[in-house]
């Protein structure tokens, strides 16, 4: 991903090859501190952290950083608390039977099944695909299953994806924007936050609304440890 101990990142990036520019994490400073920032477009994870500095990149346009940075740096308007683990459980309801597993390409072999030895110049079959040519995508087209938690519908498939590799206790969720119609998802966890798009229309909702039983927890003041 360009810094060490955030290649995990690379994973919620943009797979969409007319937007290279969010293909990989990249650099934004956001109230006086670095961030590390990852994005599909329709989906966002901020994380506050010194080795942000080695995703510096002169070619992130001035209008999408000035973006993701008021998306850090938004206070939420209403917000509820959580544990972490109660979102990330109600984020997974369903998925099995909703969301197939798809294939795409092998990077390490570009889709031909084999590998050339460097030394030899024989081929064999690709170990990271056992020969097929392709692998179980990281990003399964984040099947649709809309859903409300606090005050927005969302992709509970895309919420579940970017949250998966974040760990904490509570987190603060709810929206940053005046218009309850249109305003994303924020959840905010101790250095890091996730932004989903909302879900619009007259989408048919599938599945019960996140209800957390968490009315009176405090945000714990220490760091919690990212997932690599």
């Amino acid at each position: 991903a360009g810094a060490a101990g955030l290649e995990w990142m690379l994973a919620l990036c943009s797979k969409d090859e007319t937007l290279p520019n969010i293909a990989r994490p990249f650099y934004v400073e956001a109230g006086a501190l670095p961030w590390a920032v990852a994005t599909t477009g329709h989906a966002l994870c901020a994380v506050q952290t010194a080795a942000a500095d080695g995703l510096k990149n002169e070619q992130i346009g001035a209008g999408l950083i000035a973006q993701v940075t008021k998306m850090i740096e938004a206070p939420l308007l209403a917000s509820e608390v959580a544990p972490l683990a109660a979102i990330k459980a109600w984020a997974e309801e369903g998925r099995a039977a909703d969301v197939p597993v798809t294939k795409e390409e092998c990077g390490e072999c570009g889709g031909s099944g084999e590998v050339e030895c460097f030394s030899c110049g024989h081929s064999d079959d690709c170990a990271d695909c056992d020969g097929t040519g392709e692998v179980d995508s990281e990003n399964p087209g984040d099947a649709m299953r809309p859903a409300r938690i606090g005050p927005v519908n969302v992709n509970k498939e895309l919420l579940r994806r970017f949250l998966a590799p974040l760990s904490g206790e509570v987190v603060t969720y709810g929206r940053a924007d005046k218009d309850p119609d249109h305003s994303p998802l924020y959840i905010v966890g101790v250095a890091w936050r996730v932004v989903v798009m909302p879900v619009g229309g007259s989408v048919a909702l599938t599945g019960p609304a996140f209800m957390s039983a968490a009315t009176e927890v405090a945000v714990p003041d220490s760091q919690p440890e990212v997932s690599r």
